[in-house]
């Protein structure tokens, strides 16, 4: 058996510690360089008024904990009680390239923006992926209470005859609503190419949308950019998701009205106060507008669990139960039932991130009776693999990548007949070490048995002579 080093956590910790500091200082030299060219930007933006930019020494700011993965922030003063923050990206791996930097919006050397200081504390939520929320009865309802009413707001502001897509502003020094326009959607990941116009949209359905981000993923692929250990596989998923996509009446729904989704809704983008309360809400960097079943349908946090993942369960949990109760309680049955029937927006969100150990049947489940009559994928991979290969045998793209990547239905039809052999000595293992156990189990009885009629033997043997 393969012994796992010991690792000296005190020893991770202080060098995680270290790690992060030098960051943070890094980050701090910039500001402090910076500090009046900032403060002038600041004053420009609000004029009439001037503003101080508070920059903590470096043992204040990692106990302040206003940074994260990403971002380190600062305040910023007005002289009339009026706060900004100032948020400064931390620096991660090579610069970007040039036409990129062409067109930031900043002249200083490091990526920033200003954005306005809201009170509060984010909601903190210890949410194990393989877990349901975990929280007690009574801060769950108000978490998803709180919950409810923001997204109720967010129903009573939809956008009519726009199509998806992210919310931009005009180039105006006086913004108002009308100069809030709907532009290519802003995505992440592979949800994006790397030449202009970089990004996807607008669109009408959402149908246009998936098969958008599929396409481009399946493009990520083929040239080896994304993970490669499940390279195969991961091309083969997002074939067959384009086809379930591709025939979903859902998705190729054209709607008069679309709906702000938040797109990174992970508990700590809440701002509470002390007793609890959502106050506000931060990240909208990521929101777009979509449909409503979309818009309304509940994210990842509330339903991604061990049995979401590795069972394909798409049943109803215990946060979205009480999510229906709330909408229902508002009288927003419609909302309810965004929760009840709209399962396949969250499995979609998996576009992009193919993991071999989520089952593929709770992704196929959510497209109902939009299934096409004659798929009939098998439920294990090695022979899902071979299904997939010859089910889009004619596809140009297909072929190619399994010439450039070294796979044939030959070496698929290998790759079963290995995994089948290790399938029958793993369960001879398992077979030799349930017997194992069994014999260790009757030998401890039989022991146990023995000691206990020879310490009864002595027992009575005692109870005897002092009976004598």
């Amino acid at each position: 058996m393969y012994a796992y080093p010991m690792i000296n956590w005190r020893t991770w910790d202080n060098t995680l510690i270290w790690t992060i500091e030098i960051k943070l200082n890094h980050i701090l030299e910039h500001i402090n360089t910076h500090q009046s060219a900032l403060e002038k930007e600041v004053s420009t933006i609000r004029p009439g008024h001037t503003c101080s930019l508070i920059i903590p020494k470096l043992e204040d700011l990692v106990k302040s904990k206003w940074y994260a993965g990403f971002n380190v922030h600062f305040l910023i003063t007005f002289e009339d009680d009026v706060n900004w923050l100032l948020r400064v990206r931390q620096p991660y791996g090579p610069s970007p390239p040039q036409e990129i930097s062409d067109i930031v919006m900043t002249r200083l050397p490091f990526d920033y923006f200003i954005y306005e200081f809201v009170e509060g504390k984010p909601l903190k939520i210890n949410k194990d992926p393989y877990k349901p929320i975990e929280l007690p009865p009574n801060e769950l309802r108000k978490f998803v209470e709180g919950y409810a009413k923001i997204q109720i707001q967010l129903s009573n502001i939809p956008l009519e005859h726009a199509p998806i897509g992210s919310l931009f502003t005009s180039p105006n020094d006086e913004i108002s609503a009308k100069d809030v326009r709907v532009g290519p959607m802003i995505g992440t990941l592979t949800f994006m190419q790397p030449c202009p116009p970089y990004f996807f949209g607008l669109f009408k359905t959402n149908k246009e949308r998936y098969l958008a981000h599929i396409d481009a993923t399946l493009q990520y692929i083929s040239k080896g950019a994304l993970y490669k250990g499940n390279l195969m596989d991961d091309y083969l998923w997002h074939l067959e998701l384009r086809e379930l996509v591709n025939g979903c009446k859902e998705l190729d729904k054209q709607t008069d009205k679309v709906y702000v989704k938040h797109a990174d809704e992970r508990g700590d983008h809440l701002m509470i106060d002390e007793e609890g309360n959502i106050i506000s809400i931060l990240d909208w960097e990521w929101a777009y507008v979509t449909t409503k079943e979309e818009a309304f349908s509940t994210p990842k946090i509330f339903n991604q669990d061990y049995k979401w993942m590795r069972l394909g369960n798409n049943s109803l949990r215990e946060a979205e139960r009480i999510l229906i109760e709330c909408y229902e309680h508002h009288g927003r049955s419609d909302l309810a039932d965004c929760v009840r029937r709209c399962k396949l927006y969250t499995r979609l969100e998996g576009i992009g991130s193919y993991d071999p150990l989520c089952v593929k049947k709770g992704f196929r489940e959510v497209f109902g009776d939009d299934i096409p009559e004659d798929f009939h994928p098998p439920e294990n991979d090695v022979d899902w693999r071979i299904y997939m290969m010859k089910r889009y045998e004619n596809l140009e793209e297909l072929k190619k990548v399994m010439e450039d990547y070294g796979w044939s239905i030959e070496r698929a039809e290998n790759e079963k007949e290995k995994w089948r052999i290790r399938q029958v000595e793993i369960e001879t293992e398992r077979k030799k070490w349930m017997t194992e156990e069994e014999e260790k189990m009757k030998k401890r009885f039989e022991e146990m048995k023995k000691a206990y009629y020879e310490g009864r033997r002595e027992m009575l043997s005692l109870e005897l002579r002092a009976w004598k």
